[in-house]
């Protein structure tokens, strides 16, 4: 993942980049950082030359508090059987096993004008 980066303040709505090798398929994961909820497949990415992608990506929703921490993973599945269950708006409890992916990128919601989430540092 090449943006955003690691403890990055993000909107509701974020633009995502990242870089994948050629002939993988990566789909975004997220899921709310502090209670190892569910994880949340994004909307597929668009992929460009030489194997970067851009993704919309979406974390919590229009209540969800700023200063709420978000983990992000790509998965790259290469094979379509691998990418059974990665439909965007599914949820999965654990990540896939058996498929290739990026380290785990924690970000923190930000909403201009809005008190952080109570107990968020």
């Amino acid at each position: 993942m090449l943006k955003p980066q690691v403890d990055e303040k993000v909107r509701r709505v974020t633009e995502m980049l990242g870089r994948a090798e050629e002939k993988h398929y990566p789909v975004v994961l997220v899921r709310v950082a502090d209670d190892g909820g569910l994880w949340w497949v994004q909307d597929p990415v668009q992929m460009g030359k030489g194997g970067y992608f851009k993704a919309i990506v979406r974390f919590g929703n229009d209540k969800t508090p700023s200063g709420t921490k978000f983990q992000v993973v790509v998965v790259t599945p290469r094979f379509s059987r691998e990418a059974v269950g990665l439909k965007p708006g599914n949820s999965l409890a654990d990540l896939p096993r058996g498929i290739a992916r990026s380290k785990l990128l924690s970000v923190e919601l930000e909403r201009p004008g809005e008190q952080k989430a109570q107990g968020a540092e």
